[in-house]
Order: structure tokens, then C-alpha cells, then sequence
């Protein structure tokens, strides 16, 4: 899938295996932030379902259970069909849900540009600028 519409690709890894993929665009991400809030303040007594479709594409949220503990699974179906999944465990008084909440909610507020002093962007420091042939600025590491 990818492209234009679905840019962004979350992975699930383990042990440095993909276990799974799903693309997503940029409001299905605010979607999935708010939609795993809402699964945090329901609790695990219950079933969780929620949906989101766009076009020929859906999201599904489903919350299951197994011997290791409670964990949502994130599918995507692309024209009814299973094109990839995400299982994201409950993890100690849901803080695996709270930080991929967190995680998708927050995603655009590291990735906006700011303009600095000088007319080059923040994230474009320590770029080399073809024009001058020359650093802008020397990168800051943390």
C-alpha cells in the first residue's frame, strides 16, 4: 500500500524479526491516538471494537486477551482484505496503550518545522547547503 495516501509504516519487531506492518496516513494516526484513550478508560471487563475507514481502506481496534495478558490488536484491511496487523500489549496498568497513545497523539508536534533565526529550519541543522557548499550550522547531538 504506502504512498501518497498512507505514508507511515508502524512495525512490530521482536528479537529483530517483523512480526507486523500496518500503513497508516496522518489522520488515521490522530484516530488511533484517540481510539486507544479510549480503550485505556474502558477497562478490561468488557469488549473494546472501534473502526475507521477511508475509502477502501479500515482500521480496526480490537482488544484481546491471551495466557500473557490483555493486548489490542490494530488490523488494516485494504478492500475487505487483511493486508497487516500490530498487537500492542496492555503491558503494567496499561502503560504500553498509554505510551502509543501518547506516541500517535504527539507524532506531529516533533515532526513540524520551526523556523530559525537566520531563515533555515531547525531540522535542517548541520544539513550542508549545496548553494554556499558549506555547513549552516554545526549539528547538535544530544
Amino acid at each position: 500500500v504506502g504512498g501518497r495516501n498512507y505514508p507511515f509504516c508502524i512495525l512490530e519487531r521482536k528479537f529483530g524479526k517483523l512480526l507486523g506492518k500496518i500503513w497508516i496516513g496522518s489522520k488515521d494516526i490522530e484516530w488511533l491516538g484517540t481510539t486507544i484513550d479510549s480503550a485505556i478508560n474502558h477497562g478490561t471487563a468488557r469488549n473494546f471494537f472501534k473502526h475507521h475507514r477511508d475509502g477502501y481502506k479500515a482500521i480496526h481496534v480490537v482488544q484481546r486477551s491471551n495466557q500473557n495478558g490483555h493486548f489490542l490488536e490494530i488490523s488494516e484491511f485494504h478492500s475487505g482484505s487483511l493486508q497487516g496487523f500490530l498487537r500492542l500489549p496492555e503491558g503494567k496498568v496499561r502503560q504500553g496503550w498509554r505510551d502509543f497513545s501518547l506516541l500517535c497523539r504527539s507524532f506531529w508536534d516533533r515532526v513540524a518545522p520551526v523556523k530559525g533565526v537566520n531563515g533555515t529550519y531547525a531540522h535542517r541543522k548541520g544539513v550542508r547547503d549545496a548553494r554556499k557548499g558549506e555547513e549552516s550550522h554545526a549539528p547538535r547531538i544530544p
